[in-house]
């Protein structure tokens, strides 16, 4: 955040908000115009996807997303068994992949 000042006034100038801020904002007006308790609900996957979410663009997130819903359940689960593998916790860690640069 830049402070501009003019005169006697002061303005503050927000930084540029990522997509990841704008998409949550949006989900924030949705809760918040629907006036119900349980839609919070059906954003709480979506928040966690988005915040976690590497992707440099709404796009590419998006893609990567309808990706990961067309996949059964056994699918998913492979892919989350190779994943847990790779982490550095895990004891299956590949200790010479892990010091390259």
């Amino acid at each position: 955040m830049t402070i501009i000042t003019k005169g006697m006034g002061v303005i503050l100038k927000s930084a540029k908000k990522s997509w990841k801020d704008k998409r949550i904002s949006a989900m924030n007006r949705k809760i918040k115009k629907s006036g119900r308790a349980g839609t919070t609900e059906h954003y709480i996957d979506e928040y966690s996807a988005v915040s976690s979410s590497k992707a440099p663009s709404k796009k590419i997130y998006k893609s990567v997303q309808k990706k990961w819903q067309s996949l059964n359940p056994e699918q998913r689960d492979k892919i989350w068994m190779k994943r847990a593998k790779r982490t550095p916790g895990n004891i299956h860690f590949d200790k010479k992949k892990a010091g390259k640069k």
